[in-house]
């Protein structure tokens, strides 16, 4: 199971994230934020380039290689491990 715990400062997440990551059937994304969205070259810029932009037909042929590369980063290697090493294969699909 993949779980991931949100709080404020100060508002006890992170013992919930401690407690979960006691049990070895889950994968608690506590280390980093899923900013693959926020990115630049991420989600929203390809959204952008594919719905909005989509009039310059290189801006989106662009925008989608520079996803793909984004997504083969190495720093992404948490989200990987949070879809059971499918985050390839998902993101070619998206």
């Amino acid at each position: 199971m993949t779980i991931g715990v949100c709080g404020f400062f100060s508002t006890g997440s992170s013992c919930v994230s401690d407690f979960l990551k006691e049990f070895d059937e889950n994968v608690v994304l506590d280390d980093i934020e899923f900013t693959l969205p926020f990115m630049p070259d991420g989600i929203d810029d390809l959204r952008y380039h594919l719905h909005e932009g989509s009039l310059k037909f290189q801006s989106s042929v662009v925008a989608i290689e520079r996803f793909r590369k984004l997504c083969k980063n190495n720093n992404l290697r948490m989200l990987k491990r949070a879809t059971n090493g499918k985050f390839e294969e998902i993101t070619v699909g998206y």
